[in-house]
């Protein structure tokens, strides 16, 4: 039985990078060592012209000149890394394994040994697919994604809907500029941001938790409900506008009314219910009462 045909994507040298690969690329310049054993120097994509001149067979006098270079192009081959879709960030002196399609001039490239030493900064993409649509092409729209990029500061989570979920999520931690952020495609939010000691928690319906260094902000269309065994609150100066308690309301310190809506006196304190004052009282201002009673004597000076 005859051999089947070998794969034309063959092995073709070791190489040596000949130039930092930019973030936004798959490919880099490459030096062939096996097939340039006698390349001295720094290894560097920049390549020579080679000038020749004479006469050929006519007598005519004829110049030419070739340009000459120590590497190839070659593009980063996913070899074993199916799900990541950023080539490694090699850099210029770092070893990779070439290979070579036929007889042409294509090229692929992949990690050699570990270089790791000589990477400085890097950006690393993977993506899941996350759609059953046969005819699709993979996008942010239909796959999870997960990049940890030390050239932006940024390492961020995003998933995508296309499956059947009901909402998508983003995550991203964000070292330059000092700030974690969740969210969800609904308009529901946590954010810390170390820069200026803020947390905050809002939704879609923008209700929002906020504290900013000292200060602690509170906001709900419709209601805040607080339900506990005992609530201590002890301020310095309190501010309210309408108040309804319903139990047992100690008050323990001043309190001052704003001006009422009559503009008489410093405002206006309504009390449905009975009053219990076992302590002194001082009434500067007039009082109408429907019905006075006295257990004990009423001092009174200026009555005649």
């Amino acid at each position: 039985m005859a051999n089947p045909p070998a794969s034309h994507l063959q092995p073709f040298s070791i190489g040596i990078v000949a130039e930092n690969k930019l973030p936004s690329s798959n490919t880099v310049e490459v030096t062939p060592i096996e097939k340039l054993p006698f390349v001295d120097g720094e290894l560097t994509q920049t390549g020579t012209t080679l000038s020749s001149s004479g006469t050929d067979v006519n007598g005519a006098a004829y110049s030419t000149q070739v340009a000459s270079s120590n590497t190839i192009k070659a593009e980063w081959l996913r070899e074993g890394e199916s799900n990541r879709v950023s080539a490694p960030d090699v850099r210029r002196g770092a070893r990779v394994k070439l290979y070579q399609f036929a007889d042409t001039d294509r090229y692929y490239w992949t990690v050699c040994g570990d270089d790791s030493g000589l990477r400085k900064l890097e950006t690393v993409t993977h993506a899941w697919s996350g759609t059953q649509d046969e005819s699709a092409q993979p996008d942010p729209s239909n796959s999870y994604y997960f990049q940890v990029s030390t050239h932006t500061g940024l390492v961020t989570l995003t998933t995508s809907k296309a499956n059947g979920e009901p909402y998508a999520y983003g995550i991203q931690l964000n070292t330059k500029e000092g700030y974690l952020r969740i969210q969800d495609d609904i308009g529901n939010y946590l954010v810390l941001d170390s820069t200026q000691n803020h947390f905050e928690i809002g939704n879609g319906d923008q209700s929002l938790l906020q504290m900013m260094a000292t200060k602690l902000s509170v906001f709900a269309q419709d209601e805040i409900d607080i339900r506990t065994t005992t609530l201590n609150i002890q301020a310095t100066t309190t501010h309210t506008g309408n108040f309804t308690e319903n139990g047992a309301l100690q008050l323990n310190g001043d309190m001052t009314t704003a001006p009422g809506s009559t503009g008489a006196g410093t405002g206006q304190v309504s009390i449905a219910a009975n009053v219990n004052v076992k302590g002194n009282a001082q009434i500067t201002g007039n009082t109408t009462t429907q019905k006075l009673t006295s257990l004990e004597d009423i001092d009174a000076p200026n009555i005649h």
